[in-house]
């Protein structure tokens, strides 16, 4: 197979006018990445063979339909250098295993390249992470739509509204001999439906606007009361049921339905208009916010889908239809006057992608809006970039000015507000203020059905509990959250991460690293998906995890990989606090005294905004002085905890009594300690590593008080066991004869190799591996490049073979 063998197909006859590219389809390929997805017939090859022709560098074209997808897929991968062109048609064609090749040929190629993937849907591609990662341009058949004047420059006869303006369905009507499949050339002979009278036709065309006529739709598009709805329904079945999907006589198989209201706008043009309009006006007031933006989408009507955003984005982003939003913001994607659209991309990046640096300017400029609600929504969206990035009192100010322009709880930017403003009294340790804030929130996502908000105030009332030290109620609260991500059919890796994250904590502190472990994995394909940045919360459990098995060696890659993270990205003050833990850990266990010291005072010197992550750092860092065989300072320790107590975060309060205890060495205060610890069910015993911890705990053993109190006297004869058994190290007999059980990984290769190799052979693409390993990119790059040379082989296709053969 050469470079020349990937080319577009033939035109369907060689006078055909040459393919014209129209300006929104133009503007949307200037992307490096992009999908062009439509049904059947709508013209993605014609109008992308033009788009093809002109393109100066290296290209090369891949019909999934016809081609050998290996061999092109890898000769595409090395031939393309900078500034070339990939197109993959037919992507509907690809299986898993296929789409996961194309993704890593993708991640392969010069960043300078252009890759365009056109089809009738492409599920099997990692669509969400590219588009998170903010690379992905989505078009849809709304920009294959010719404007009079692009008909025209096109050389074409007729008019653009023959066949509702779609590039395919044009072509099929000017040139009936070009070689559609069999069904689709024999329902798009114009006999039966010119047979129809006016009536039927119209029935037809309204049940085609939507992919699915219920009654109540039918009513908001004209046809009437409820019985002539029904009516209808039944007059459709009957029409057009070789047309109708399987399972009833009411859903229109999605390729047919644009050539039906073509047929119809053909006849009556009045009412196809009528009908868009006073259906979306009707639909938006019933609040059936879905299929009104469905009816402005399959109408290609851009004027339609901006006053759906208008009136339904706020409701479409925080509900269950996120996706339809990110297809009404991809349609109007020239609109960039339109303030009501900024506002929603703008809120897209901020909410969804979590890419908020993209549009703090624009956010900026919102706020001071001459429209009052315009800029009170905007800065509900500026609150929420403050907080990401831990301006917590700036956060607040901006939620309370936005709450107060509001002064309604209708909208749903009201409870991001309060979301926001929630998160901040939490952040700032007045936890009173956020359950009382997140109450008022639930009730208000719960009334307006807003599923998102729903989630994020359940997953904040679980951190709530799990900072005031009440394990069980946060554990209830999260597999609450969880169920309710069920019920409602959103479930996926995304969704469930916050919860993941959280209990896997809880597990860890219970010393249950098992159950900790069973949910990690399922969060790693989260972090994923979001990217590097996500992924840094799972390596801080994963090395903890570690730790509390003991596996010394996973713990000190772990806590490598995350002080490169800490180094080379910005991080958020609650993860910066929270990797700080198994990093003073694994240095304690390590008994690296002057490493401990080190991280303290690094720590400290950072400027951190007040808040209780910096409690968190501050108790962190006086418990490493503790482990490091020094004294604390317990004045600046006592008024952290007096602060945490009368703010409700009784969690830290509980870690900074235990480090006055240890500090003192007052059997009392150590007793107390160890009592709370019992009753709370937190075995994490980190702090107990402390070199003057051992022989107070073990007197306490004999304390007379614990005589009737079993519950503490177990948990504390538990603990002083656990501690001897870690400060006896492995004799170099048992070292040695677990070095020789073990078995050498194949060919030469290190573990670390190995294990990346069989990753590969999996199809994950390097970021992935990076993500899932917990190292830098660039490691892993190195990694496989010694792979390489150690196999002798050239391309990551021969090194998915040898992984699977070794």
């Amino acid at each position: 197979m050469q470079m020349e063998d990937l080319h577009p197909p033939a035109p369907f006859r060689p006078d055909m006018p040459r393919p014209h590219v129209n300006a929104a389809l133009a503007a949307g390929l200037q992307r490096p990445l992009v999908t062009v997805l439509a049904p059947g017939g709508f013209g993605k090859t014609c109008a992308l063979r033009g788009f093809w022709s002109d393109w100066p560098q290296t290209r090369a074209w891949i019909d999934c339909a016809t081609a050998l997808l290996p061999g092109a897929l890898e000769l595409a991968g090395s031939e393309i250098g900078d500034g070339g062109l990939l197109l993959i048609d037919s992507a509907e064609r690809l299986d898993t295993l296929a789409a996961q090749a194309l993704a890593a040929t993708i991640e392969a190629l010069p960043r300078s390249a252009r890759v365009i993937i056109a089809g009738r849907h492409a599920n099997h591609l990692p669509i969400a992470l590219w588009r998170s990662q903010g690379r992905l341009s989505a078009l849809s058949a709304h920009h294959l739509a010719l404007s009079q004047d692009e008909w025209r420059a096109a050389g074409l006869g007729g008019t653009a509204e023959s066949w509702a303006g779609w590039w395919g369905a044009c072509q099929a009507a000017l040139h009936p001999d070009a070689p559609w499949d069999e069904e689709l050339a024999r329902w798009l002979e114009q006999a039966w439906l010119d047979a129809l009278d006016d009536t039927q036709l119209a029935d037809l065309g309204r049940s085609a606007l939507l992919p699915e006529s219920r009654p109540e739709w039918l009513m908001a598009l004209g046809v009437g009361a409820r019985a002539q709805a029904d009516a209808t329904l039944l007059s459709v079945a009957t029409l057009a049921g070789p047309l109708c999907n399987a399972g009833g006589g009411v859903m229109l198989a999605a390729r047919y339905r644009p050539y039906l209201v073509a047929a119809w706008r053909k006849r009556d043009p009045h009412a196809w208009r009528s009908a868009l309009d006073a259906g979306t006006t009707a639909l938006l007031a019933r609040g059936e916010h879905r299929p009104a933006a469905l009816l402005a989408l399959d109408a290609g009507d851009t004027a339609l889908c901006l006053s759906v955003i208008e009136q339904a984005g706020w409701r479409l982003l925080f509900d269950r239809n996120r996706p339809l939003l990110r297809t009404l913001l991809d349609a109007t994607a020239t609109e960039t006057h339109h303030t009501a659209r900024n506002l929603l991309e703008a809120a897209w990046k901020v909410e969804v992608t979590k890419l908020p640096h993209e549009a703090d300017a624009q956010i900026a400029q919102l706020c001071e809006h001459e429209d009052a609600a315009i800029a009170a929504q905007a800065r509900a969206l500026a609150a929420s970039i403050s907080y990401q990035y831990d301006g917590f009192e700036c956060a607040m100010a901006h939620a309370t000015k936005a709450l107060e322009a509001l002064q309604e709880d209708l909208h749903p930017a009201f409870a991001l507000a309060q979301h926001i403003a929630a998160g901040c009294a939490f952040a700032m340790g007045d936890f009173a203020d956020a359950q009382s804030r997140l109450t008022y929130m639930l009730a208000c996502a719960d009334r307006d059905r807003l599923d998102w908000l729903q989630f994020e105030a359940l997953h904040r009332r679980a951190s709530l509990a799990l900072e005031s030290g009440d394990l069980d109620t946060a554990l209830r609260w999260s597999i609450e959250r969880r169920k309710r991500i069920r019920t409602s059919g959103l479930e996926s890796a995304t969704a469930l991460d916050p919860s993941l994250r959280l209990e896997a904590m809880i597990q860890l502190r219970r010393l249950d690293a098992g159950a900790a472990r069973r949910l990690l994995p399922a969060g790693t394909e989260a972090a994923c998906t979001y990217g590097a940045y996500w992924s840094f919360t799972y390596g801080t459990l994963q090395t903890i995890a570690s730790l509390v098995e003991g596996d010394n060696d996973a713990a000190s890659d772990g806590v490598a990989w995350l002080e490169s993270q800490l180094a080379e990205r910005f991080l958020c003050v609650k993860w910066r606090a929270e990797a700080l833990l198994p990093r003073i850990w694994a240095r304690a266990r390590e008994a690296r005294h002057d490493a401990l010291l080190e991280l303290a005072a690094r720590a400290l010197a950072e400027p951190w905004p007040p808040s209780i992550y910096r409690d968190r750092r501050d108790l962190l860092c006086a418990a490493a002085r503790l482990l490091a065989g020094e004294s604390a300072d317990a004045a600046a320790v006592l008024a952290i905890v007096e602060r945490l107590e009368g703010g409700g975060a009784k969690d830290l309060a509980i870690l900074g009594r235990r480090i006055l205890a240890l500090d003192s060495g007052d059997s009392g205060l150590l007793l107390e300690a160890v009592r709370i610890a019992s009753a709370h069910n937190d075995r994490l015993d980190w702090l107990w590593l402390a070199p003057r911890a051992l022989g107070p705990l073990e007197s306490l053993l004999t304390e007379p008080s614990l005589a009737g109190d079993s519950l503490t006297r177990n948990f504390l004869r538990e603990l002083v066991q656990r501690m001897l058994e870690r400060r006896r190290a492995p004799s170099s007999e048992d070292a040695a004869d677990s070095t020789e059980s073990a078995e050498p990984p194949p060919a030469g290769l290190t573990a670390k190799e190995w294990e990346i190799l069989q990753l590969i052979g999996e199809q994950f693409t390097n970021e992935q591996i990076a993500n899932r390993l917990y190292v830098s990119l660039a490691t892993v790059k190195t990694h496989i490049n010694h792979i390489y040379s150690k196999l002798g082989i050239r391309s990551r296709s021969e090194a998915v073979h040898r992984a699977r053969t070794l």
